[in-house]
């Protein structure tokens, strides 16, 4: 197991804007929101 590791070619805020475009991901975080 010595696979080379793949650098990400996003950062979160750019996965987490992704997420936010899904209605039910927006929903479920904003109840973390509280």
């Amino acid at each position: 197991m010595n696979a080379k590791r793949i650098p990400p070619t996003k950062t979160h805020a750019e996965m987490v804007s992704d997420w936010m475009e899904q209605p039910e991901f927006k929903a479920e975080y904003e109840k973390l929101d509280g």
